[in-house]
């Protein structure tokens, strides 16, 4: 009997993992793995599509989450969807919102604008709502990096030569693409930062100063222009 279950949990999760969207899990962190607490440990045989999260506000446990999505004038739901509570927002959006889609274009109606709360938003999804003809009020996260004490206005992009000339007249290349930050990378010469005049108002990196711009830049930019929803 015992090892009967066992065989049967493990079922229901590896079903429950392989059903799961690609890159849609948060991986457990080692602290909840410590405790005894992550996806790789816990799962529900009555809800297999549940995932284990804990936030300030909810206790830790298996959950769904659920997300509509509403036609603001009308007030009808025009679709719905209830994953793993562990699926972020940003990741959701463009399902929920290619299924809104669908159901309205089977009424007849073309879905035209979708607004949102910043939750929903990074880079790929603006590019989805763009290309698929939706114009999104869309609350756009900071897409430039300039920390320091220097602003956005001392670091405007030359696209000839892609770079940023610095404050003090040096130039800052590009160097790298950061995949995870899903940002291009402008790094200073150390050297151009170390004899620097101004350089104790601008990074304290031995490394030289750095920028990290969005490779959605161009998105983030569009979306800001159209203000708030009018």
């Amino acid at each position: 009997m015992g090892k009967s279950l066992r065989r049967r949990k493990e079922s229901l999760r590896k079903n429950s993992d392989d059903d799961a969207p690609p890159d849609d899990s948060n991986p457990p962190s080692r602290s909840r793995e410590r405790k005894g607490r992550s996806n790789r440990t816990h799962f529900s045989a009555a809800a297999p599509g549940s995932r284990i999260i804990s936030t300030p506000d909810t206790p830790a446990g298996l959950y769904h989450k659920g997300t509509i999505s509403v036609d603001s004038k009308c007030g009808v739901i025009t679709a719905a969807a209830s994953p793993g509570a562990n699926i972020s927002d940003r990741v959701l959006l463009p399902s929920i919102l290619a299924a809104a889609a669908k159901n309205l274009k089977d009424n007849d109606i073309a879905l035209q604008k979708v607004v949102t709360d910043k939750g929903f938003v990074k880079g790929s999804v603006l590019k989805w709502v763009e290309e698929h003809g939706i114009t999104g009020y869309l609350p756009a996260q900071k897409y430039v990096n300039v920390r320091g004490n220097f602003g956005i206005e001392y670091f405007l992009y030359q696209s000839e030569g892609d770079f940023f000339p610095l404050p003090a007249g040096k130039k800052l290349p590009f160097r790298r693409i950061n995949n995870a930050r899903e940002a291009r990378v402008y790094r200073a010469q150390a050297g151009d930062c170390r004899d620097c005049p101004l350089r104790s108002q601008c990074t304290a990196s031995k490394q030289g100063r750095m920028v990290t711009v969005s490779i959605y830049d161009d998105y983030y930019r569009r979306v800001a222009q159209l203000g708030n929803v009018p």
